[in-house]
C-alpha cells in the first residue's frame, strides 16, 4: 500500500498529495493487519476513481513487481499511517473498468531484499467475470504473496479475439463455471498459460483435451447443489403466485391484481432425479404435491426413493402443474423440450428451468408462451449467456427470469474461491519444488 502512495506522490512521500478517500482507505486498510478492507473500498470506490484519476491517466500510479522501491520511497509517509509491527504490504494499479491488479509482498522490514538470494518466480493471474466483484473478499488470496500478481476482470468478453487478446500475459486463467469458455482455439492462442483453475466439478466450457495436450492442468473446486435447489422452488413459487407483478402493483400504487395458483393437491413433474431433481421432488412432497418423474434411464426404485412415481415422458407433460428440468445438457438432451412436449401441457400449467437452456428449444418455448398456451414459465438458464438485450425472454410478460444465478450464494462462492486458490497454492508449492 505505500508503495502504492509513493507512486500516487510521483516522487516523494514529502509531496503529502495523498487524497482524503485514498487516506480512509489506507487507515482502515491497516487496522485490519495490514490488508486491503475490501468492503469499505468497494463502498467508496467511486470517490476513489475521481481523486486519483488524473494520476491513473497520466502513468503515475502502476504496478510494480518489486514493491520494495516504492516502500523505499514512502518511509515517511508509511511511519505517519503504518501502525508498528505491521509487516504485510501490497501494491495496486487500476485497469479500465472495475478491474485491477493486486501485487502482494511481505518483509519483516523495509529494507531491500538481499540481492544474492535467489527470487521466486512469479506468475501473473487472471480472475475471470466476477461481475459481483467479490473474489478478493471471500478468500484469502493472501497466501499467494510473493507468487501471484492477481488481476481481476468484472466484465464478460464474449468475442474469442478479445478474450485471447486480454489473455496473453497470464500464465493461470481462474474461471467461473461457464461464464467464459476456454475453447480448443483459444487455449492454442495463449502460449503463456499453465494452469486453469476452474469452479465447480465440471465445466464443459473448458476444452479438457486441449489443455491436457498442451501439458495445462485443469483443477476444480468442491460443490453443493443445495443453492440451486432454492432457486428452483423459489421460481416456482415466485411463478405460481404472481409474485413479481403483485409487487410492481404495490410499489406503483396498486394492491392485489391477480390470484395465485396452489401447491397442495397438485402435480409435480421432474426430469431428472439426480441430486437437484430428487430434492426438487421431495419439497414438492413436503407440499403436499403428487410428484411424477422421467428420465431415459430412471427406475421406478430410484423414483420411489423420493417419493415420485415413474411415468412416461409424455405422461409428465399431460398431467404435470408445474415441469421442472433438471437433467445434465449431453447430446441425448439437448432439445429435449420442444413443441411437441409443450403441446402435451395443460394451458394453466408452468414450466420451471434451472439446469441448462439449450435443453429447453428456446425458439418453441418463446411461442408457447406468446400464445398462452401454457400459463407461464420460470427459468434461469439460457442458450446465450449473458442474455442479448434485445431477447424476447425480456420481455415476456409470462415468463419470469433470472440471470442464471441458481449457483450465486454467498457461501457456494466462498467455497468456490477459497478452493481456488488452495488449488493455485498447490500448484505454486509443485512448481517451486520441481
Amino acid at each position: 500500500m505505500c508503495g502504492v502512495i509513493a507512486h500516487y506522490n510521483g516522487g516523494g512521500a514529502e509531496q503529502d498529495l495523498l487524497p482524503a478517500t485514498m487516506l480512509a482507505i489506507v487507515r482502515r486498510s491497516l487496522v485490519r493487519r495490514g490488508y486491503i478492507n475490501t468492503e469499505f473500498f468497494d463502498e467508496h470506490y467511486d470517490a476513489f476513481l475521481r481523486e486519483i484519476g488524473p494520476r491513473v491517466r497520466a502513468g503515475n500510479i502502476r504496478y510494480r513487481e518489486d514493491i520494495v522501491d516504492g516502500l523505499e520511497k514512502a518511509r515517511r509517509l508509511s511511519s505517519a499511517c503504518w501502525p508498528a509491527g505491521t509487516s504485510a504490504k501490497r501494491s495496486f494499479a487500476f485497469r479500465n473498468a472495475r478491474s485491477f491488479t493486486i501485487g502482494w509482498s511481505r518483509a519483516d522490514n523495509l529494507a531491500p531484499e538481499n540481492p544474492m538470494m535467489p527470487r521466486q518466480e512469479r506468475y501473473n493471474l487472471a480472475v475471470l467475470d466476477d461481475y459481483q466483484n467479490v473474489a478478493l473478499s471471500l478468500a484469502d488470496w493472501s497466501v499467494l504473496d510473493g507468487r501471484a500478481s492477481v488481476t481481476v476482470f468484472n466484465d464478460h468478453l464474449a468475442d474469442a479475439d478479445a478474450v485471447v487478446e486480454r489473455l496473453q500475459p497470464f500464465d493461470i486463467v481462474c474461471v467461473m463455471r461457464e461464464r467464459t469458455p476456454l475453447t480448443r482455439t483459444i487455449i492454442e492462442r495463449l502460449p503463456r498459460l499453465r494452469l486453469i483453475a476452474s469452479t465447480a466439478f465440471r465445466n464443459a466450457s473448458i476444452d479438457v483435451k486441449a489443455a491436457e495436450e498442451r501439458g495445462i492442468p485443469v483443477v476444480h473446486t468442491s460443490y453443493t447443489s443445495a443453492p440451486t435447489i432454492e432457486l428452483t422452488w423459489a421460481l416456482i413459487l415466485a411463478s405460481a403466485r404472481n409474485l413479481v407483478a403483485e409487487n410492481t402493483s404495490l410499489r406503483s400504487g396498486g394492491w392485489q391484481r391477480s390470484i395465485g395458483d396452489d401447491m397442495a393437491g397438485r402435480t409435480l413433474g421432474v426430469l431428472g432425479l439426480g441430486n437437484v431433481g430428487g430434492a426438487v421432488a421431495q419439497i414438492g412432497k413436503a407440499f403436499g404435491m403428487n410428484v411424477t418423474a422421467w428420465s431415459q434411464h430412471l427406475t421406478a426404485e430410484r423414483a420411489a426413493e423420493v417419493g415420485a412415481e415413474l411415468v412416461s415422458k409424455e405422461e409428465l407433460f399431460g398431467r404435470a402443474d408445474v415441469v421442472s428440468v433438471h437433467l445434465v445438457l449431453s447430446g441425448r438432451t439437448r432439445g429435449l423440450v420442444g413443441a411437441s412436449e409443450l403441446a402435451l401441457m395443460k394451458p394453466t400449467a408452468r414450466l420451471v428451468n434451472t439446469s441448462r437452456g439449450p435443453i429447453v428449444i428456446e425458439a418453441d418455448l418463446i411461442a408457447a408462451l406468446k400464445a398462452q398456451n401454457i400459463a407461464g414459465a420460470a427459468i434461469d438458464v439460457f442458450d446465450q449467456e449473458p442474455l442479448p438485450l434485445d431477447h424476447p425472454f425480456r420481455t415476456l410478460p409470462n415468463l419470469l427470469a433470472t440471470p442464471h444465478i441458481g449457483y450465486v450464494s454467498r457461501g457456494l462462492y466462498s467455497r468456490f474461491y477459497r478452493d481456488t486458490v488452495k488449488n493455485i497454492r498447490r500448484w505454486l508449492d509443485g512448481q517451486a519444488a520441481g
